[in-house]
C-alpha cells in the first residue's frame, strides 16, 4: 500500500463521523435526506448502487488500460485495505448502526465508498481519482453520510465524465 493511502486511511480515522447529519445543509453542493431512514432507502437503492459500481468498474477499466502491472496489485490491496478500514467500521460506523436501527445496507454502503476512496488514493497517480476520493470522501469529511444520487441510474458500461448531478447527504 502505497504511503498516500496509509494517510488517507489515518486522516479516515480522524474523521467527525455523522456528528453534522440532519443539519442544515448547502443545496448549491449536494441534495439533503430528510431523515435516516431516507438515506438508508436512497443509499441500498438501484441508483445510487449503480453509481457506485459504474464509477468503480470504470475506474478499474482506466486503470488497467493506463497500467496493467498497476492493475494486477489490486486484488492484493483491496483486502489490505478493507481489513484497514474495519476499526473505522467497527468503532464509528457499527455504533451509529445500532442506535439508529439502521440495516447491514448502511454498513455496507459505507465500507464500499471507504474502499473506493482508498482503491482511489492508492492508485491517483494513474488515472487520478472519479468520484470517491474528491466527491465522496468530501462529506465524510464533514460528518455527514453521502447516501445518493440526484441524477438517473448510471448505464452499465460508464466511459464518459460522470454526469455533473448533486450528491444526495443526510
Amino acid at each position: 500500500m502505497r504511503e498516500f493511502t496509509q494517510e488517507t486511511v489515518k486522516r479516515l480515522l480522524g474523521y467527525p463521523w455523522f456528528a453534522h447529519v440532519l443539519q442544515s445543509l448547502d443545496v448549491t453542493k449536494a441534495t439533503a435526506a430528510c431523515s435516516w431512514e431516507d438515506a438508508v432507502a436512497t443509499c441500498s437503492g438501484e441508483v445510487w448502487r449503480s453509481v457506485q459500481l459504474q464509477v468503480t468498474n470504470r475506474f478499474a477499466r482506466e486503470l488497467s488500460l493506463r497500467s496493467y502491472a498497476r492493475y494486477q496489485e489490486w486484488g492484493r490491496i483491496a483486502p489490505e485495505l478493507s481489513s484497514a478500514l474495519m476499526p473505522i467500521i467497527d468503532v464509528h460506523v457499527k455504533p451509529v448502526a445500532k442506535r439508529h436501527d439502521l440495516p447491514e445496507s448502511f454498513l455496507h454502503s459505507v465500507h464500499w465508498d471507504l474502499t473506493y476512496v482508498c482503491l482511489e488514493a492508492e492508485y491517483t497517480d494513474v488515472p487520478g481519482p472519479l468520484f470517491f476520493l474528491d466527491r465522496v470522501d468530501e462529506w465524510y469529511r464533514r460528518g455527514r453520510f453521502p447516501c445518493g444520487w440526484e441524477g438517473p441510474k448510471l448505464d452499465t458500461g460508464l466511459a464518459c465524465d460522470l454526469p455533473k448531478y448533486k450528491l444526495i447527504v443526510l
